[in-house]
């Protein structure tokens, strides 16, 4: 489940990038993410703790929306200013 997340959040940073808004250092910091909590999530599916492997995914989750919301916020605005909405 988790590998869906981070895909479609490394696709709408990548439709985002093409206008520059996000630079590759966040791409690389969520792909990083990415990588260490799949492969935590599958030590832990190993050891018989899929709950904790579960929390640990939604706490990745919320680390790179925490990373990503402001950057959709700063599309937005960037909408506004192209667009002249107040």
């Amino acid at each position: 489940k988790l590998k869906y997340y981070v895909v479609a959040i490394l696709l709408f940073l990548n439709l985002q990038n093409k206008g520059g808004l996000v630079h590759i250092g966040t791409i690389s910091k969520i792909f990083g993410i990415g990588i260490i909590l799949c492969v935590t999530d599958i030590i832990l599916k190993k050891s018989g703790k899929e709950d904790v492997g579960f929390w640990l995914g939604l706490a990745g989750l919320a680390i790179v929306m925490a990373m990503v919301v402001p950057q959709i916020g700063q599309f937005f605005d960037n909408v506004k200013s192209i667009f002249h909405v107040y």
